[in-house]
């Protein structure tokens, strides 16, 4: 029996492109397709770690925020678009945990 999904009619509301690089460093090059300056402002990077080797958790990081920082630098980003890229960050970091419900109940 076939049925209809209720959502289906609905107006888009958003979308949400994932790239996974699985910790190979050469998909790091693929970086550049994904962050544009146009739309660096509206992405967000999340660098997870395998907690089976805790030990390698400063390299990995290392390794990929320097990935991170070269693809960055491809931008050319002014200094003001940085400065105002971090100040956005700071604030949606700050008001996530500020207004976080979980907070509210300690």
């Amino acid at each position: 029996m076939l049925t209809q999904n209720k959502f289906v009619n609905q107006d888009l509301i958003g979308r949400l492109g994932v790239w996974q690089f699985e910790g190979n460093e050469k998909y790091g090059e693929l970086l550049h397709f994904a962050l544009k300056k146009n739309t660096v402002e509206h992405s967000m990077i999340l660098i997870a770690l395998d907690f089976t080797s805790p030990w390698e958790f400063l390299r990995i990081l290392q390794k990929w925020t320097n990935i991170l920082e070269k693809c960055l630098n491809t931008l050319e980003l002014s200094n003001f678009e940085q400065d105002e890229l971090k100040d956005k960050s700071i604030f949606f970091f700050l008001f996530f945990f500020l207004e976080s419900p979980l907070l509210l109940l300690q």
